[in-house]
């Protein structure tokens, strides 16, 4: 689960970095890489491979975590907070970023129900019923 949840940290970083980069500024994808590169470097230690972690397999990991694996999630988790602060000078108030981003994939209720949308997405257009929590016929 931990190794799932770095790989998602990873995710998200490699997003947010890429994401600022369309939209014209540069220095949050050096940020979000250095912090991505620490994840990387755990996984390099747990199975030698830094983007293909290959560990889950039916019944558990394929390796046993390695020495000090505890302790360097520990201090990731540590290290990544401040660093989020960092992204959140960057870009939060923003006037570029926000003029590039907001009003940007609106989705009104007419269109999220007529496309057929669910969960999250249909509640975030404002439709207050969701198939999943209609009663059963």
């Amino acid at each position: 689960m931990i190794l799932a949840e770095l790989q998602r940290l990873a995710s998200h970083l490699l997003w947010l970095g890429t994401h600022a980069l369309d939209l014209g500024a540069m220095t949050p994808v050096f940020y979000t890489f250095r912090e991505r590169e620490e994840i990387l470097k755990i996984f390099e230690k747990y199975c030698g491979a830094r983007l293909t972690t290959h560990a889950f397999r039916i019944g558990g990991l394929q390796y046993d975590l390695y020495d000090g694996f505890e302790q360097d999630c520990l201090k990731f988790c540590d290290y990544l907070p401040p660093k989020i602060d960092e992204y959140e000078q960057l870009l939060t108030k923003n006037r570029i970023w926000i003029d590039r981003t907001r009003g940007v994939g609106v989705l009104s209720a007419e269109d999220a129900v007529a496309y057929g949308v669910t969960g999250p997405v249909l509640r975030g257009s404002g439709v207050k019923w969701d198939i999943r929590k209609a009663p059963a016929l």
